[in-house]
């Protein structure tokens, strides 16, 4: 009755929160996460400063009085001037291309960061809806041990039984009891979580409803190198290098200074003249042997650690890929032995046990495990299909580091394993298997995107 209950109060709350997808979920995600948004607008920002960076600097104006006689005659000189610096050609040019090459380079660390993003609220999705699950078990679970302990209790008053079994039934009942605390506490962190990262506040009032669609078919999608956003970035990265290297280069040579200049006397000097001249300079690069020099070398150096990079970036996204695939197929192989091998024989342990507790031939002991067993391996069957789903994303949305949980358990739950201990009943032996990336790919993105490592924007890293 009281799951009934549960089941009837779980519908009543879609009246108050529309039923969430995860499509639709990742969508709102994409649009109102404040991480996302801060590497858009730095990566706008880093695009808006390519022109200002292909531009001459500004010209040097100045007016002043001149051939001021120093025994305070009269006369003097008005004198207008005006110098424009002029770089060596070629400089200009590798000053934007660089420029661009960081715009650009931001902007593919922004979809990888994205990807993450996308990754880390599939598992706040998946681990908020396997809580509900584990809570509609929980309640399941505590109706069966309450039908189990009443059927022990009437056996005992009519002498069919001993009283050990009824008390056993309750300890069962108070296991699962304190379970429930511990996933009602649960669900509020994740609830948190689900809101923290589309950048909304949670109140007592919140309500979330999810709806997860399990397609145990299919191959995941096979993601293309060339499109990939971290190679995007290192290649970018490659070429700025490469700018930066050439750039060294001219630095050797010098920059020109062009000047012009104009000269107006004073009403009192009657006898000069308007005049006017122009000269040209150049900067000298005297101290190239500590300066020009060691900026050509520390380019190398950058041009060969940006190949290293890249190299070790794809070598890691290759192993990434078969990691991601072999996943798939794991945990596909799992829910089809769920299917068709270890909830079938349950289930047939189950009718088993009920005929024998209703003979008298099994302890209650063991018919409380059998039902706790066989609710909870279809949790597990739950945790088998959320590793489905998130191997395809994974695979779709490939980065060289990302977040990875696992929810099905080593094994399946089995009768007399022990797995049940502490009665808890819907332990799922989950494990974390990495926090996730830690910012761009590209390290000079990071220095120009200093500040705004805030990918994951959700406190999920070590979930």
């Amino acid at each position: 009755m009281k799951y009934i209950l549960l089941i009837c109060y779980f519908l009543s709350q879609q009246s108050l929160a529309v039923e969430t997808t995860l499509e639709e979920y990742l969508s709102q995600v994409k649009e109102s996460n404040p991480g996302l948004k801060a590497y858009e607008l730095r990566a706008k920002a880093l695009k808006a400063k390519v022109d200002p960076a292909g531009t001459w600097d500004d010209p040097f104006v100045a007016i002043g009085k001149d051939e001021i006689p120093f025994d305070g005659g009269m006369g003097a000189v008005t004198r207008y001037q005006v110098s424009q610096s002029i770089p060596f050609p070629g400089k200009l040019g590798l000053k934007k291309d660089i420029a661009e090459y960081r715009a650009h380079s931001a902007e593919s660390d922004r979809e990888t960061t994205e990807r993450e993003t996308v990754q880390l609220a599939a598992q706040v999705f998946y681990r908020l809806y396997y809580n509900q699950q584990a809570l509609l078990l929980n309640e399941k679970i505590k109706n069966l041990i309450d039908s189990s302990a009443e059927s022990a209790r009437i056996r005992y008053q009519t002498g069919g039984s001993e009283h050990h079994d009824w008390l056993l039934s309750r300890i069962e009942l108070n296991l699962v009891n304190v379970e429930r605390l511990r996933l009602q506490r649960e669900n509020k962190t994740l609830t948190a979580s689900y809101f923290e990262l589309l950048n909304q506040p949670m109140n007592e009032n919140s309500v979330v409803v999810l709806k997860a669609q399990f397609s145990n078919s299919g191959e995941p999608e096979k993601p293309s190198f060339q499109n990939l956003p971290e190679l995007k970035s290192l290649d970018l990265l490659l070429s700025q290098s490469q700018a930066e290297l050439t750039l060294a280069k001219l630095s050797f040579l010098p920059d020109f200074v062009l000047q012009g200049m104009a000269m107006k006397p004073d009403p009192e000097m009657m006898d000069e003249k308007k005049t006017w001249g122009f000269m040209v300079g150049i900067n000298l690069p005297l101290y190239f042997w500590r300066k020009q020099s060691d900026q050509v070398e520390a380019a190398a150096y950058d041009r060969q650690a940006a190949e290293l990079e890249k190299l070790k970036i794809e070598n890691r996204l290759r192993v990434e890929e078969l990691d991601a695939q072999e996943q798939f197929k794991t945990a596909k192989d799992v829910v089809e032995l769920y299917n068709k091998s270890v909830i079938p024989a349950t289930e047939l342990a189950v009718q088993n046990a009920k005929s024998g507790y209703a003979s008298r031939k099994l302890p209650l002991k063991e018919l409380i495990e059998t039902l706790k067993v066989e609710q909870t391996q279809r949790l597990e069957l739950i945790a088998a299909q959320i590793d489905v789903e998130l191997a395809k994303l994974r695979t779709k949305n490939l980065i060289s580091s990302p977040p990875l949980f696992r929810f099905a358990p080593s094994r399946p739950s089995l009768i007399g394993s022990g797995a049940m201990g502490g009665g808890s009943g819907m332990s799922s032996e989950t494990v974390n298997m990495g926090g996730g990336m830690s910012g761009s790919t590209s390290k000079k993105s990071k220095e120009s995107n200093s500040g705004s490592n805030q990918g994951s924007g959700s406190g999920m890293g070590n979930m």
